[in-house]
């Protein structure tokens, strides 16, 4: 049986690194992959970050906008099992299209906001500047790391990297899960 826990701070810090390590990671090598696996032009790269960003902007909102319904628990829970499985669907896909629709989706089901809420709805108000200091600082860590990595590896390689970035959401709703 599952013993609940109080929901930890750095649930925010981690859901937080999934976003950053996700657009270094594609930055670095999607434009491979497109041209690589998709054979297509690179200049779709560019689309997709573009549409990834125009339905972050919807996707914020209305992401907010179930934290408040539902929970914020609840919701970075749902976004980070959405995330779980659109990162691992960005370096199977097959087609520009394709790749498109996902990096749609996981703009509308962006971790950032939820992930500085997280943060800013638990720490504790004298030590609330020091807390999203640490969140940023773990983005610019994830940042780091995503282009570091994926530095290393080549368009067909996309699919490990996503699986790799999918490791921080995973982690964050498995954690959640087994908290109060």
């Amino acid at each position: 049986m599952w013993r609940r826990y109080p929901p930890p701070l750095w649930v925010g810090i981690i859901a937080i690194t999934c976003f950053f390590a996700d657009i270094s990671v594609t930055g670095t090598l999607q434009p491979f992959y497109i041209d690589e696996v998709l054979h297509a032009d690179v200049e779709w790269a560019g689309v997709a970050i573009t549409v990834q960003f125009a339905c972050a902007t919807v996707g914020l909102f209305l992401t907010g906008l179930l934290a408040d319904a539902i929970g914020l628990r609840r919701t970075v829970i749902l976004v980070c099992l959405a995330n779980v499985l659109l990162l691992n669907l960005v370096g199977r896909t097959r087609s520009v299209a394709a790749l498109l629709v996902v990096r749609g989706l996981l703009g509308l089901a962006s971790t950032y906001a939820l992930a500085l809420s997280w943060v800013a709805s638990l720490a504790p108000r004298a030590r609330l500047a020091r807390w999203m200091s640490a969140t940023v600082c773990a983005a610019q860590v994830a940042v780091s790391a995503g282009g570091f990595v994926a530095g290393a590896m080549r368009g067909p390689d996309l699919s490990l990297a996503m699986l790799v970035v999918s490791a921080a959401p995973a982690t964050a709703a498995l954690v959640l899960l087994g908290a109060q």
